[in-house]
C-alpha cells in the first residue's frame, strides 16, 4: 500500500547507505510465518479513530473500556508512550508470546471476550502479528493503530495523546514532536534524562539503558555489585 511509506526529519550520516535484504520476518516473533500469520491479526485503526477511542473513551460496540497495549520492549517506551497504556518488560519481539499469555491470564481475555484491545508499536508491523497472535489465542476483539505511533504522529504533529519521544532503529535514535516532554528517567538518580548512548548497555542483556553521564561515571568505578563493574538493567537485576 502507497501509505506504508512514512516520511520523517533527518540527514545524510543518519542514513549513510541503502541496504536491502531478503528475510522471512521483519521482526522475529519466534514463531515460523507459516504457522502464524498476519493476515488472522486485529481490524485496523486510523490515527483519528485511534484518538477518538483514546479522548473519549468511545467504546466499540461494547460496554467494556479498551485495554491499551504498547507493543514495544522497554526500552523503547521508557523515552515515550501513550497514557494509561500497559507497558511490556520485554527486551525482544520474541518475548511477546510469553507476555501475552501472561496478559490474556491476568485480564481473563479469553473468558471476557467483548474487551477491546487496542494495541501501538512503531510503525504497525509488529502489531500486525502481535495482534494475530492474541487471536489465535482466543481473543477476538483486538483492534491496532494503522502505521504505527510514526503515523499517529503525522496526524498529530503536537503528539496527541502521547506523551514524550519515539524510539526509532536508525543512528538518530529519537523522534521528536514539538514541546515534547522528557519522561524518561535516568535508572540510577531518577532524574529526567532520555537520552541513549550505544555504548551504553545492560550488562547481562545488552539492551540499550538510560544512564546519564553522572551515574555512568559512578557505575563504572563500582566493581562489587558484579565481576566487570558493569551496571545491570532494572530488568536483569
Amino acid at each position: 500500500e502507497d501509505d506504508a511509506f512514512k516520511s520523517s526529519g533527518g540527514s545524510a550520516k543518519d542514513f549513510p547507505k541503502l541496504e536491502i535484504r531478503q528475510c522471512n520476518e521483519i521482526v522475529a516473533l519466534g514463531i515460523p510465518p507459516q504457522e502464524l500469520s498476519a493476515q488472522g491479526g486485529g481490524r485496523h485503526l486510523t490515527p483519528q479513530e485511534f484518538h477518538e477511542m483514546l479522548q473519549n473513551e468511545k467504546k466499540i460496540s461494547t460496554e467494556s473500556k479498551p485495554l491499551l497495549i504498547d507493543c514495544r520492549n522497554v526500552y523503547e517506551w521508557k523515552v515515550g508512550h501513550f497514557d494509561g497504556a500497559i507497558l511490556p518488560a520485554t527486551r525482544q519481539f520474541s518475548d511477546w508470546p510469553k507476555y501475552a499469555d501472561d496478559l490474556i491470564k491476568k485480564h481473563k481475555l479469553g473468558e471476557q471476550k467483548d474487551t477491546p484491545v487496542l494495541m501501538y508499536c512503531t510503525g504497525g508491523i509488529r502489531c500486525e502479528r502481535g495482534s494475530a497472535y492474541l487471536r489465535s489465542r482466543g481473543v477476538e476483539n483486538v483492534y491496532q493503530l494503522k502505521g504505527g505511533i510514526h503515523r499517529y504522529l503525522e496526524a498529530y504533529p503536537n503528539g496527541g495523546k502521547y506523551k514524550g519521544k519515539l524510539f526509532v532503529f536508525d543512528k538518530r535514535r529519537m523522534i521528536q514532536c514539538p514541546g515534547a516532554e522528557t519522561i524518561g528517567k535516568c535508572e540510577g538518580c531518577q532524574r529526567p534524562y532520555d537520552e541513549y548512548n550505544d555504548k551504553i548497555r545492560c550488562a547481562q542483556c545488552r539492551a540499550l539503558v538510560l544512564l546519564c553521564s553522572d551515574c555512568n561515571k559512578r557505575e563504572e568505578n563500582v566493581s562489587s555489585s558484579n565481576s566487570q563493574g558493569r551496571y545491570k538493567c532494572a530488568t536483569c537485576r
